[in-house]
């Protein structure tokens, strides 16, 4: 059993493990960004999680980084990234790491899977550019030391 989400154009088929580890955690970090253990979660540790249960069901994830970068007269300068979920809290983070899968960034700061292209529009109110920063090539090697 699975669920299909709409893709833009595509439908692209999320298996129940990879829905069921992203749902979990959507209602852990509802209220702020602390895991079910009371602890802070980690973005790049949530990502992890995701890609091993996407690897596990045959899929290519990959990382990606959300940073907004600004130019000042001295340089490029990071801005802080306010993820909407949290507005009324003042969270703000300097970036954000997400995993991703067939077009589709699965962070549960949001309700369901989005597509890259509305990622960072439902996520933070603007687009903000992203980067790969762990490839499907090296997503196995990656995730093999965490958690």
């Amino acid at each position: 059993m699975s669920f299909e989400i709409e893709n833009h154009s595509n439908k692209v088929e999320i298996p129940d493990s990879v829905l069921h580890c992203f749902n979990e955690i959507n209602m852990a970090i509802t209220e702020d960004y602390i895991s079910s253990e009371g602890e802070v979660e980690s973005c790049t540790g949530i990502a992890v999680k995701i890609a091993q249960k996407l690897l596990a069901e045959g899929k290519k994830p990959f990382i990606m980084e959300v940073a907004e970068f600004v130019n000042e007269d001295s340089g490029a300068v990071e801005e802080s990234l306010f993820p909407l979920k949290y507005e009324d809290k003042e969270v703000s983070w300097g970036t954000h790491i997400v995993c991703c899968c067939d077009e589709l960034v699965f962070d549960p700061i949001l309700e369901k899977p989005v597509s890259i292209n509305d990622y960072t529009r439902n996520a933070f109110g603007k687009d903000i550019e992203m980067r790969v920063v762990v490839s499907e090539e090296k997503i196995k090697d990656f995730v093999k030391y965490r958690i």
